[in-house]
């Protein structure tokens, strides 16, 4: 037949010709054929078992689909696990619902597995009503018998009896009218099939369908020509099945020696990877060991130092405690003595009253010894809160005489401070006057106001009128009755104002637009005007020159709102020491929102959320006493980064707005500035002058310019020189 094949094969194309392609057809449709048969026979064998088995004939063999509909619930192919292998758990479910169905078939899976089967068929198999889903159930089926006869053969016993994977049954009880229906089934499928497939092959070879009875042509004499065609063709097609079924052989034994290598290739390389991950494991425990023993050790050196500087602390808070103790008792008692004094004070000689004099001024100087020796120990930002009297009847905050400042907003927080200042700018100075006294002595001050616009931080700063002055006056008063009173020695006295708006530097102190860009790390701004001033006078024209020159706009929050941030900066040098005293009058933090600017004041805006939020982070940053403290992120923090490292004492007066609405910004300025006030920033250093200083002083050296007139201050520009 191959001969044929490449007789009739073209020379030039290589093409099949018609016969090849019918043959190849023919061939194609016999094993179809051969294919249908084998499942019929596979899937009679199935139900022949289950019948055998289960004493049940109404299983399909015909078609795919009625012999799953037949098996679709579960219970006969439970029924058939548990009494082919005799299983103890029995119970099948007969309800038809799907949760009974879905039982037998859990459990019937479970059997299986149990049996060893691992490859079943699947639930969409029997729903799926195709030969396909047949075929995985009758393999399934097929299973169990071949499992049922190797371990339960069956073995005759007496009396005719003999043992089957149903049970004990007697020789000829299997019902033969059944067995018989089901083979004559069979037999009827199989022949339609043969003929079915015969005359498939008649068409393709050209002759007429099949006409004569399979039994009319087993009488003739002879084999006609039909008979020997077709028996050659049944050879033909034995040896191409013969033949591929040995090609899927070769295939499939390649395939799986592929298969083999390749996993044993993957095999080594994973055992491989596994050595070397474990390997590399290993090396980082014992390395990450190592480096935690060390931090441990570390640890441990740290804590003890830590616990050691508490310890010390402590001793020194309960000292100072004590001490303020003992010193109010003591100072009770003279109280009482005085009062009780007074009434004799008439008859008492001049000698009596000197000796009350001089232990009252014993007593208030041992009252600032002791303030200052609190105000030493604390070492961070002193924080005090001024909440201003409200512009109607409502109000949402409380104060206690404690200083804790309660918010109502709904629900109700509180906020604890050193000090809570309400009364007029003469009270609030009475509060901060001791801290500003520490100027004199050589140290460097810090004042600055914070808060939401119309809080009140610029009526602190500067003032309301001449009658109400604000803390910047009242300090550099101050400052010159101390001068006058003290005739020991000489002094210079220096004032410079300005102001930062949208990261620009104005000199507040001269006329015209002067942009000032560089700042020292000490602070100091080259070029800004710095006058030296004797009076007191001179100092207050001087500041309401500069506060008439501030930038100030309407919001929807404040008519006269400072869009800048003021620094009143004073320099003095007395008796061998140097100090500086800066009083800083902060932009009012708002949203967007709520003050309801657009254009070049929402860029004002942005502008003075960005200084607020890097000072903000600078106060962070030294809370936690970090390495790097960002100063350099804005024009503010630069200026203040001298006051603010160690150096001075700073003290914050934060403003806040007790009226409903202002409620949000003014719980946003009392949480900055509780956390402000956990900033500690060391014990501060006295500014003394060395030697060559005071010659310097002497001499004349570095003196800044004097001050304009009050005449020249009026006129406008000042004629005052710039001092670098």
């Amino acid at each position: 037949m191959a001969d044929e094949k490449d007789e009739r094969r073209t020379p030039d194309s290589g093409a099949r010709s018609p016969d090849e392609e019918r043959r190849k057809s023919f061939a194609d449709v016999a094993i179809e054929a051969g294919r249908i048969q084998e499942r019929g026979l596979r899937r009679e064998e199935a139900s022949r078992f289950l019948s055998e088995v289960l004493d049940h004939s109404d299983i399909p063999v015909d078609d795919s689909a009625g012999f799953l509909r037949a098996l679709r619930s579960g219970e006969l192919l439970l029924r058939l696990l548990n009494t082919a292998f005799d299983r103890k758990d029995k119970k099948v479910f007969k309800g038809g619902e799907v949760m009974d169905k879905s039982c037998n078939l859990d459990k019937f899976f479970d059997g299986c597995l149990r049996l060893g089967i691992e490859k079943v068929f699947s639930v969409e198999d029997l729903e799926s009503g195709t030969s396909e889903g047949a075929d995985a159930v009758v393999q399934t089926v097929l299973k169990l018998k071949t499992l049922a006869d190797s371990k339960n053969a069956s073995t005759p016993l007496r009396g005719g009896v003999f043992k089957t994977p149903s049970g004990v049954k007697k020789a000829g009880s299997t019902p033969r009218s059944k067995a018989r229906g089901r083979g004559s089934h069979a037999a009827v499928f199989s022949t339609r099939l043969m003929q079915s497939a015969t005359n498939l092959l008649h068409s393709g070879m050209g002759l007429s369908p099949l006409s004569i009875s399979p039994a009319s042509s087993s009488l003739s004499p002879e084999p006609s020509d039909y008979e020997v065609q077709l028996r050659r063709k049944d050879a033909e097609l034995a040896r191409v099945t013969k033949a591929l079924e040995e090609k899927e052989r070769a295939i499939a034994k390649m395939m799986q020696s592929k298969a083999d290598a390749e996993m044993e290739a993957a095999e080594s390389e994973a055992l491989a990877k596994l050595e070397s991950a474990r390997a590399e494991r290993e090396a980082a425990e014992i390395k990450a060991r190592g480096r935690v023993s060390e931090a441990l050790a570390k640890f441990e050196k740290i804590r003890a130092k830590a616990l050691d500087a508490k310890e010390d602390v402590k001793d020194l808070k309960r000292d100072a405690s004590l001490a303020f103790a003992d010193f109010e008792v003591e100072l009770s008692n003279m109280s009482l003595q005085l009062v009780s004094g007074l009434a004799d004070l008439g008859r008492e000689n001049h000698s009596e009253v000197s000796k009350a004099n001089a232990k009252r001024e014993a007593a208030e100087s041992k009252i600032k010894v002791l303030q200052d020796e609190i105000l030493e120990l604390k070492g961070n930002i002193r924080v005090y809160c001024r909440v201003r009297p409200p512009t109607g009847d409502d109000s949402a905050m409380k104060v206690s005489p404690s200083g804790i400042v309660t918010v109502e907003d709904g629900s109700s927080s509180e906020f604890s401070f050193e000090k809570v200042l309400q009364g007029d700018n003469e009270e609030v100075y009475d509060e901060i006057q001791p801290f500003t006294d520490k100027l004199q002595e050589g140290f460097n001050c810090t004042v600055f106001a914070y808060g939401q616009t119309g809080s009140g931080k610029s009526h602190t700063m500067w003032g309301g009128s001449k009658n109400e002055p604000g803390i910047n006056t009242r300090i550099i008063q101050d400052i010159f009755k101390a001068i006058d009173e003290d005739k020991r020695g000489e002094f210079s006295l220096s004032l410079s104002v300005l102001e930062i708006y949208r990261e620009d530097i104005k000199d507040l102190l001269v006329e015209g637009k002067t942009k000032l860009k560089t700042i020292k790390a000490c602070g100091d701004i080259p070029g800004l005007t710095e006058l030296a001033v004797s009076s007191y006078e001179e100092v207050l024209d001087l500041l309401q020159y500069a506060a008439s020159r501030r930038t100030t706009r309407a919001t929807a929050m404040n008519e006269h709102s400072s869009r800048s941030h003021s620094v009143v900066t004073v320099k003095l040098t007395r008796r061998g020491v140097s100090s500086k005293l800066q009083l800083v009058d902060l932009a009012g933090s708002e949203r967007v929102k709520r003050s309801e600017v657009t254009g070049e004041q929402l860029k004002e805006l942005a502008s003075i959320n960005k200084s607020l939020s890097a000072l903000g982070d600078c106060i962070a940053a030294l809370s936690v006493k970090a390495k790097h403290v960002p100063f350099r992120n804005s024009r503010l923090t630069q200026l203040l980064s001298d006051s603010m490292s160690n150096k001075a004492k700073v003290l914050m007066i934060c403003c806040a707005a007790p009226e409903p609405e202002n409620v949000k910004e003014s719980k946003n300025t009392l949480r900055w500035a509780q956390r402000s006030a956990a900033c500690e920033l060391g014990m501060a250093r006295r500014n003394s002058l060395s030697e060559s200083q005071l010659q310097e002083n002497k001499s004349g050296k570095g003196a800044t310019k004097a001050a304009p007139t009050k005449s020249q201050v009026s006129r406008r520009p000042l004629s005052a020189a710039r001092v670098n």
